[in-house]
């Protein structure tokens, strides 16, 4: 976390220092990010970056946090009226696109991560992102009623099949997964994500088996 010294900048200057690091990471991944490019980039000292973080990791953290923090906010939508879960998610992970087609340095911070999951500091925030995305899910089904699901199926079995739904899609699509939001590649990759994602989540709504092999 960073020190009290950081928190009594003014809040243009912290968010000078947070673009800069934010950039470096995003361009250059954690392993060949230089704090000299980023205190250049801030216009800060080297020294001083250090005062406000201990070290790398812990500002690579503080990024990410942010990163979070910033996304949650955009994207802090809930569903509508009769909305059911599978829908909701559709129009959610539209939002998200958007989202990095606006701030392609996030996007690129993100995608680091994703195609890196067993480097030792992406691994962990990797962790935390999924039980925030856990969470996050649990947050939205809160506000869809129960009653619409069938009998005997829970709302933590409908979360934990959605995350290894995504999960699943990830793992599939992870090396091909563009490096910039700003390409023709990029709305091929998620028009096809899209696409399968809708056809699995046709899959849960309606089921597997005809409606007269259920009665059989």
């Amino acid at each position: 976390m960073p020190s009290e010294q950081f928190y009594r900048l003014s809040a243009a200057t912290r968010g000078t220092i947070t673009n800069a690091c934010l950039s470096e990471f995003a361009y250059y991944g954690y392993d060949l990010a230089s704090t000299n490019r980023m205190v250049k980039a801030a216009g800060i000292s080297k020294g001083a970056l250090f005062k406000y973080f201990t070290d790398k990791e812990g500002l690579f953290r503080y990024i990410y946090q942010q990163v979070a923090s910033d996304m949650q906010a955009a994207l802090a939508i809930k569903p509508e009226l009769n909305e059911d879960i599978f829908g909701f998610l559709s129009r959610l992970t539209l939002e998200k696109i958007k989202y990095y087609k606006g701030h392609p340095e996030v996007y690129r911070f993100v995608t680091h991560m994703s195609k890196q999951q067993t480097h030792p500091v992406y691994a962990t925030v990797y962790r935390s992102a999924l039980a925030s995305a856990q969470q996050m899910l649990e947050e939205i089904l809160a506000h869809i009623s129960a009653d619409r699901l069938r009998a005997g199926v829970t709302i933590e079995q409908v979360v934990s099949t959605l995350i290894w739904v995504s999960d699943g899609l990830l793992q599939k699509y992870l090396n091909s997964i563009p490096e910039t939001a700003d390409s023709k590649e990029f709305d091929r990759f998620f028009d096809t994500l899209l696409l399968e994602m809708e056809s699995y989540f046709a899959i849960l709504r309606h089921g597997v088996y005809k409606e007269s092999e259920m009665k059989s």
